[in-house]
């Protein structure tokens, strides 16, 4: 999602500019047991909110939303994801979705997640996003970050945490990218 996120920002042009949810957007997530924000058809919303969605609470439902807003399709929304991986020279990630869910070959390491990390930071409107803990979308829904709703089932303190973004699947595990501060150097984390 990481990946998603950096590829509707520079695709975007006005991140004010509202985008209606479609049952082609929600197909199949249910069944995949896919991280949901809870969007319903015929919503409006709009980028900037689903960016949101898609960062903090790592919404399926807003992946699919911005790529099929933003592309036509999730298969024309994941050529450019693989563009952007060319580009970057990363030689063991394949996109075969804007989710990041198991299904066909979809994969990656840590040494190219961190890499998309990085080069995602450098735009300050996704480095504002990943950093953020709450938002409030326009129709009042509340994103909570869910580095702040595991460390509160898990008790544990990330204040040191400055911006994170949390995955899990079958095949992967339990993921989390993260950056923070410590003797005022910036440090970047994957794992």
């Amino acid at each position: 999602k990481i990946m998603t996120g950096i590829i509707a920002i520079e695709e975007i042009d006005d991140l004010n500019k509202e985008v209606l949810i479609t049952d082609e957007m929600l197909d199949g997530l249910k069944e995949a047991n896919a991280s949901v924000v809870g969007l319903k058809v015929n919503y409006i919303v709009s980028y900037r909110d689903l960016l949101y969605a898609l960062l903090l609470p790592s919404g399926g439902d807003a992946a699919n939303a911005l790529a099929i807003s933003i592309s036509g399709s999730i298969e024309n929304f994941v050529k450019l994801m693989n563009n952007k991986a060319s580009s970057l020279g990363l030689n063991n990630t394949l996109f075969t979705n804007a989710t990041g869910l198991d299904n066909g070959d979809n994969h990656s390491n840590v040494f190219d997640v961190a890499t998309i990390l990085r080069y995602a930071l450098k735009n300050t409107e996704f480095k504002k996003i990943y950093e953020t803990r709450k938002y409030t979308m326009a129709n009042g829904m509340e994103l909570i970050a869910s580095i702040e709703r595991s460390s509160k089932r898990l008790h544990l303190n990330v204040d040191y945490i400055k911006g994170s973004k949390t995955g899990s699947t079958s095949l992967a595990g339990v993921c989390l990218s993260s950056t923070f501060d410590y003797n005022d150097i910036n440090y970047l984390m994957v794992n």
